[in-house]
């Protein structure tokens, strides 16, 4: 059985590949590499003709998503989660640790969503999705997108850096008061800086450190490895 979403692009002075705006205007499609496997299996429409990577959306398309009906296992999960924050547009969630925020697990945070926000009333209105990650052992402030606008805005910004990162940590051994670190990881540039908030003496690990930590990049694991 299939299910579909029909989105109307807004006007656009210049056009723009349906590859780069399409993200995020479809619950399902939050990346740019679930958008081209999404166009290479003959899912997305515009203006009632299939789509490729190189059709062009300039304002008025009517975008339709054809996708299989999901599975309806998501709604025996029963997960309470807290919300700091939620109006028509996002919500923020405070992800416990030892849960995956999306994939294909039965337990995530994605599939609990819908239990614990508000259906937006927007027009653009969509399942409730996180529009980043943290790690599963991480627990820590999660932004969700309610509407296909908001979702594609949130995602721009993590693209663009415009949304800063802060993360607490706990740490053993010497360190210094403040560092910047620059060491790539998996050959590519990472760069990190931190701040030694307190120290205290430990006789199994000489010292236990509470640390504030900056990504400036973001790369897998980027701050443990870093550490």
């Amino acid at each position: 059985m299939q299910l579909k979403e029909t989105h109307i692009s807004k006007k656009n002075t210049t056009p723009v590949r349906l590859q780069e705006y399409g993200v995020g205007v479809f619950q399902q499609i939050s990346t740019k590499s679930a958008l081209k496997k999404a166009i290479k299996k003959n899912l997305l429409l515009v203006d009632g003709s299939i789509a490729t990577t190189a059709t062009l959306i300039a304002g008025g398309e009517v975008i339709e998503y054809h996708h299989p009906l999901e599975n309806e296992a998501k709604t025996r999960l029963l997960l309470k989660l807290e919300v700091v924050y939620e109006d028509d547009y996002i919500a923020v969630i405070n992800k416990p640790a030892g849960i995956l925020v999306s994939g294909n697990n039965f337990k995530t945070v994605a599939n609990a969503l819908y239990q614990n926000l508000k259906m937006s009333s927007a027009e653009d209105a969509v399942s409730p999705q996180p529009c980043h990650r943290l790690d599963y052992a991480t627990t820590g402030l999660l932004l969700i997108g309610k509407t296909s606008t908001s979702i594609t805005k949130l995602n721009r910004l993590f693209e663009r850096k415009e949304i800063e990162k802060i993360y607490f940590a706990v740490t053993m051994g010497a360190m210094k008061e403040t560092d910047h670190i620059d060491l790539p990881i998996d050959d590519k540039p990472a760069s990190s800086s931190y701040q030694v908030l307190k120290s205290v003496i430990s006789e199994r690990f000489s010292f236990l450190n509470l640390v504030k930590l900056s990504p400036h990049t973001g790369r897998r694991h980027q701050l443990r490895k870093h550490l």
